[in-house]
Formats: C-alpha cells, structure tokens, sequence
C-alpha cells in the first residue's frame, strides 16, 4: 500500500511512495532500494573462507541425507554445491 506520511516525507520526495504497514501495530515503513548499499558494505567485508566451506559441506551433508530426492538429483545437487567451493 502506498501513501504519503506528513511526518517523514518533504513534498520533493512526492505522495506516491512504497510504504508496508504492520498489521498488528499500524506502524509503517518506507520501503526503499538499499540493494547498492547493501552491495557496498559486503565489497568491504572481508570473507570467511573456512565459514564458506563450512557451510557449502553442511548443505552437501544435508543432500545426500535428504529423502525427498532422488539419487540422481542428490548427485546433481551435490556437483552444483562442490563448484562453489572455495
């Protein structure tokens, strides 16, 4: 639902702007692009390489493990995963 708020909007920024509001408390929040921002912070922080491998060998561990896939599927699952390995 989009409306404008008088308290946290200028005129500038216009009366069509994305808001969501909680069902539960009526409060509401912009709803912005922060995709870039986001981008930027996870270029300056540095990796973990042993958490990455970690995790990628625990959702391995989690396929083949798994009983609503096939052999075939676990195998391809399991190939897809060890490429990201780093």
């Amino acid at each position: 639902m989009s409306h404008y708020n008088e308290e946290t909007d200028s005129p500038e920024e216009g009366k069509n702007r994305p808001y969501l509001r909680d069902p539960d408390t009526e409060a509401s929040c912009l709803i912005r692009d922060v995709r870039e921002k986001f981008a930027e912070l996870s270029r300056q922080t540095p990796r973990d390489i042993e958490a990455e491998r970690a995790f990628i060998l625990t959702k391995i561990e989690t396929a083949k493990k798994d009983n609503h896939m096939t052999t075939e599927e676990k195998k391809a699952a399991i190939a897809a995963l060890k490429t990201e390995l780093p």
